[in-house]
């Protein structure tokens, strides 16, 4: 006769990194890394403004991937630039962007089964004259 248990569900874990000279100047940032938890999805990522950045009006993105050299396969906005500010020359302090919806399709049913290296850069499309401080979150869900 079989035994049946009740065991505790997937967890969810997160990871920030703090970007400390967000932009410096018109074009890429450089590229940052964390590590995705064996055994999980990347549900969500968020982007949290802790210093404005100043800008000529333009644009800032994110751009993230598992390549190291240019970071696109799980968001990818290298044509809009404007992911995370459209057209404006500053974003407010505690401004959060849930870019969750910007995920390449089956990101988030993508199981990881090792540790696996997740990196991404801040982009934008104009010069800037005060660099900010950013936040990147990810969320992932861990099955054991």
């Amino acid at each position: 006769m079989a035994i049946n248990k009740s065991y505790p569900g997937p967890q969810v874990v997160s990871k920030r990194f703090i970007v400390a000279d967000g932009l410096t100047g018109s074009g890429d940032t450089a590229i940052y890394g964390i590590t995705q938890p064996a055994n999980s999805v990347l549900e969500k990522v968020f982007v949290r403004v802790l210093e404005a950045p100043t800008m000529t009006s333009g644009d800032i993105s994110l751009e993230v991937g598992t390549e190291s050299d240019d970071p696109n396969d799980i968001i990818d906005d290298a044509s809009d630039l404007n992911n995370v500010l459209d057209g404006a020359t500053t974003i407010a302090v505690n401004t959060v962007k849930d870019l969750t919806s910007d995920l390449e399709s089956g990101v988030a049913t993508t199981l990881r089964t090792d540790d696996t290296q997740v990196n991404f850069r801040l982009r934008t499309s104009t010069a800037v004259t005060v660099a900010g401080k950013f936040e990147v979150s990810f969320v992932f869900r861990v099955f054991e």
